[in-house]
């Protein structure tokens, strides 16, 4: 199970940091169709979106950790947790980039 898990924290991760370079490029090529200044507040709060959800993904999985600290395999349950919302926040940035038209 440990490798199973591993893997699909793996994939999970390189997806989300894909996904996140996708959103990155897509301003940039939206400059030509956007504000300048629009451009900039995206870049912005996306980049503290990017800070915000790895904070809150360590503190989440950090919580799931500790419920199965006495046992049951804490860390697969950490690396499931991180999988999952990695998974879902890919998905969520997927669906976001059409706002910038690209």
């Amino acid at each position: 199970m440990n490798q199973c898990v591993t893997s699909r924290a793996a994939t999970a991760r390189a997806n989300l940091f894909a996904a996140e370079e996708a959103v990155r490029q897509s301003i940039v090529k939206a400059r030509n169709k956007k504000e300048p200044k629009y451009l900039a507040k995206v870049k912005k709060d996306f980049e503290a979106s990017v800070k915000s959800y790895a904070k809150y993904r360590q503190d989440q999985c950090s919580f799931h950790w500790a419920l199965a600290a006495e046992g049951n395999n804490a860390a697969d349950n950490q690396r499931a947790c991180e999988a999952e919302l990695d998974v879902n926040r890919t998905e969520q940035l997927q669906a976001l980039m059409s706002w910038l038209d690209i």
